[in-house]
């Protein structure tokens, strides 16, 4: 428990310091952490579970499984660009602690390019929190499949769970500090006509192409 506190503690004062920058946007989120507070906590942990089982386990397999194919397919192309290109990168930009697994020596090359596939598509579902949120997602990756392989699959989940709870608390307050809960009420109607509203216009158009 104690080694595992050690190896995440960055990527929670990391996280703290990204929630801050994004203080004067922060607004927006505010009616989540007000109003659906309790329903926004639960959505954060059941996707932290989610999240682990899918781009830690399953992608993560399926593609071990599909880069031999692939590789062969290429007449070796693959391997010779992740050993000359990509797996150097990434082994440089994470600092050399998931070295064992990128570099090839300890384990074969298709752990570590399943390991960024799988990582990859994990920071492509985050590109809705912006260029800084999508670059921060892949290194959160990173951080969650070197817990993964040294503690296992449930130890990331815990640690996942833990990111978005400390995340979510973090927002809940300084949503509070911004606003009152019937602030946020408010806004949250204004922001559901508007919704109605673009759904309204959305199907009047599409009926408008469908008679032509």
């Amino acid at each position: 428990m104690l080694n595992i506190t050690l190896l995440i503690w960055p990527l929670l004062a990391l996280g703290l310091f990204f929630t801050l920058l994004y203080i004067p946007t922060s607004r927006r989120f505010a009616h989540y952490a007000l109003v659906y507070g309790r329903r926004r906590l639960l959505i954060f942990l059941l996707a932290s579970i989610l999240e682990e089982l899918i781009f830690r386990w399953l992608l993560f397999y399926g593609a071990a499984l599909l880069i031999p194919l692939v590789n062969v397919i290429s007449f070796g192309l693959l391997k010779w660009f992740y050993s000359t290109v990509l797996g150097p990168l990434a082994d440089f930009l994470t600092l050399h602690q998931l070295h064992v697994y990128l570099s090839g020596t300890q384990y074969s090359w298709v752990v570590g390019l399943a390991l960024i596939s799988s990582n990859g598509s994990f920071r492509d579902g985050h590109k809705y929190q912006g260029r800084l949120g999508w670059a921060w997602a892949w290194f959160c990756g990173m951080v969650l499949f070197l817990v993964m392989f040294r503690y296992g699959l449930f130890a990331a989940m815990f640690v996942h769970c833990c990111y978005n709870l400390f995340i979510w608390l973090l927002n809940w307050l300084i949503a509070r500090l911004q606003m009152t809960p019937e602030e946020a009420q408010t806004l949250l109607q204004r922001e559901q006509a508007e919704q109605q509203a673009q759904l309204a216009s959305f199907s009047i158009g599409s009926r408008i192409v469908d008679t032509m």
